[in-house]
């Protein structure tokens, strides 16, 4: 797979307690498959810890849903809410990471909101009457809402933002090192638009 980075751009800085207050945090925008045409975003806080967002084309998270029980209306909810691939990289060398997706909040049209988290979407498969194996197929393929990371662990899972295909938005979001309270947000992320992988 070929990757081309179409931009990149230094943010105003992170927030927390003992940081410089203009301590550059990169952002890069990448394009990871012309053919399909997804993209990556990539985050970089001064201290090594790494934040990635990746497009997830509706028609793949629709078809890997589908494949694990979900009925098609239960899938198309879900893969029409902008979902993301997330990863996180501990890459420093001393810092234990730990953060709550509750913290984090996704900024569209000038107005903030939480992620819905796990909990919620899981009472809505229920409402659907989607099976128990299904809804532990959906469990383990979420960004976890709480985690700690020791110096050199990542984990990766799914979020969603919840708007139309093609929409932009802001994600800010919210973790601590040892402690210490960052803050930092993704600029411009976009939704995928809903089309056949292929076409």
């Amino acid at each position: 797979m070929r990757f081309k980075v179409l931009g990149t751009i230094v943010l105003i800085g992170i927030a927390g307690q003992g940081c410089a207050p203009r301590d550059a945090v990169e952002q890069q925008r990448i394009q990871e498959d012309a053919a399909i045409g997804s993209y990556r975003w990539i985050l970089d806080a001064p201290s090594g810890v790494r934040f990635q967002l990746v497009q997830r084309i509706p028609d793949q998270t629709r078809s890997f849903y589908i494949g694990r029980g979900f009925s098609l209306q239960a899938a198309d909810e879900y893969a029409s809410a902008c979902v993301m691939q997330t990863i996180v990289n501990n890459n420093t060398p001393d810092q234990l990471v730990t953060f709550n997706l509750a913290d984090w909040r996704v900024v569209h049209d000038g107005r903030s909101r939480p992620l819905k988290l796990t909990k919620a979407w899981q009472q809505r498969w229920e409402q659907l009457n989607i099976a128990q194996p299904a809804r532990i197929a959906f469990q383990w393929s979420q960004f976890p809402n709480v985690q700690r990371h020791e110096p050199g662990d990542w984990f990766q899972g799914m979020i969603a933002a919840e708007l139309p295909g093609g929409e932009s938005f802001d994600l800010e979001m919210t973790w601590a090192e040892n402690g210490v309270t960052k803050t930092a947000t993704f600029k411009d992320i976009q939704c995928a638009k809903d089309r056949k992988l292929g076409e």
